[in-house]
């Protein structure tokens, strides 16, 4: 196709049209099937609920973040956080409103944290960070800064509160299932040892990947 003519009404011919109509056809099927095929690579790693990355999105993301890690010899911070009073959100005013929660929790997850910082939805009322490329003191100030912001989010009235727990590559962990252990125990302890809550309370089993 000549295509270096605009500047007259007649530079193509009907045959050229056609052709470009041709092409033009063939090119919206292809680019039709490549966005069909990225939204269902999207779907498979995202929380259809809160938009934030799912227990898929995870495991690939924290594969590639503990290899820079290893490469470069930087830390990797995972916080696990869990929401307190989440259930009574859904006794007291209804599923539609907890889910309404969880959304408001994942929007003010994603305005806190970096840029180079990612969210996880968990599973049910839990979230996961990772926080690369920063030492564990100051993931540890980041990680209160968003556990203060989660635990002021208001439900008609009734706080929701949150617990987390922390743990950091290579001090606590090479790998993954180490890292979510650990981050995990320590959020349960933090969780027993909370207002209104005995230390006895049973503890769930930590997460495995």
């Amino acid at each position: 196709l000549n295509l270096d003519n605009f500047s007259t009404e007649d530079a193509f011919s009907q045959n050229s049209v056609r052709l470009a109509e041709s092409f033009a056809q063939h090119i919206a099927v292809l680019v039709r099937q490549a966005e069909q095929v990225m939204e269902l690579e999207r779907s498979a790693v995202t929380d259809q609920l809160t938009g934030l990355g799912n227990r898929e999105g995870f495991e690939r993301v924290v594969r590639q973040e503990l290899a820079r890690a290893r490469r470069y010899e930087h830390h990797l911070n995972l916080v696990m956080l869990d929401l307190n009073n989440f259930k009574q959100v859904n006794d007291r005013f209804g599923h539609a409103r907890g889910d309404a929660a969880l959304r408001n929790v994942a929007d003010a997850l994603r305005a806190s944290k970096r840029d180079t910082d990612t969210v996880f939805r968990w599973g049910g009322d839990e979230f996961v960070l990772l926080l690369p490329e920063v030492r564990p003191e100051a993931a540890a100030t980041a990680m209160h800064r968003l556990l203060e912001t989660v635990s002021n989010i208001d439900v008609q009235g009734l706080k929701l509160g949150a617990s987390v727990g922390m743990a950091s590559y290579p001090t606590d962990g090479l790998d993954a299932e180490s890292l979510l252990h650990r981050a995990d125990g320590r959020m349960y302890e933090r969780k027993a040892a909370g207002p209104g809550r005995r230390r006895t309370e049973a503890r769930k089993q930590p997460r495995q990947l």
